[in-house]
Formats: C-alpha cells, sequence, structure tokens
C-alpha cells in the first residue's frame, strides 16, 4: 500500500507541475490522432523488436563467458514479484496507469528541456531504461 500512495503522490505533483504541458501536448495529439496512433503502434514495434535483439545478443554474451543466467533476479523483479503478492489490483493500478504517467512526464517534460540536445536525451533515456530492467 505504500508503494501505491508514493505513485499517486507522485502521478498528482507531477500533474500539478506540468499540467498545462500535458493540456497541450494532448492537444496537439488529438489534432492528427490517427497518425499519431500509427506511430506509437510503429515506435513500440521497434521497441519490441530491437529489445529481444539487445537480450538475445547479451544471452550470449553471457553464455560464451559461461556465466549462470538462469539464477539472475533483478532488485525491481523482486520487488514487483512482492508486491503482487501484497495487493495485486493495487499493483496494477500503479504500475499501468500512474507509473508510465510520471515517467514519461518525467522524462519527456522535465529532463528533456534541460537537455536539449536530441540524440543525448534519447540515449539517456536508453540506459536509464536498460538499468532499470
Amino acid at each position: 500500500i505504500y508503494q501505491f500512495i508514493m505513485s499517486l503522490i507522485m502521478f498528482v505533483v507531477l500533474f500539478i507541475v506540468y499540467r498545462k504541458s500535458i493540456k497541450n501536448d494532448f492537444k496537439e495529439f488529438r489534432q492528427d490522432i490517427n497518425k499519431n496512433i500509427v506511430y506509437i503502434i510503429k515506435m513500440f514495434l521497434i521497441f519490441i523488436v530491437v529489445k529481444y535483439i539487445v537480450s538475445f545478443i547479451s544471452a550470449l554474451i553471457m553464455m560464451a563467458l559461461k556465466y549462470d543466467i538462469s539464477s539472475i533476479t533483478s532488485v525491481n523483479q523482486t520487488l514487483i514479484e512482492s508486491y503482487v503478492k501484497a495487493s495485486p489490483v493495487l499493483m496494477v493500478i500503479s504500475t499501468a496507469i500512474l507509473a508510465p504517467f510520471y515517467e514519461e512526464t518525467l522524462f519527456r517534460l522535465g529532463i528533456k528541456k534541460v537537455l536539449k540536445n536530441k540524440y543525448f536525451f534519447i540515449v539517456i533515456h536508453i540506459k536509464i531504461s536498460f538499468v532499470c530492467q
């Protein structure tokens, strides 16, 4: 429950701080919604393909180094499993609704404005995504 409350607080704080930007972005998204939905689906599929390729390559490297990959469990995975056991409904709400909102808000509106270089922002975002796996 503590995790859910923290997610909810983060959601509210980020929404209040970035409400104007969120409203403008939503209006812009709705202007050409079909094109934007197709773009989202295309980028999602590309992301999935790239993720599996990178996972496959990293597994090959680990096997070549004779590293036992069957025993690896990330701290994130352990936390998620304990959270699901404790409160599955709150887990779904916080991971499917709240977490994506505040992650995207924080990265897209917060850090991106600080880091003006588009490619630097993309590299940092990808690096953080791999660290959080």
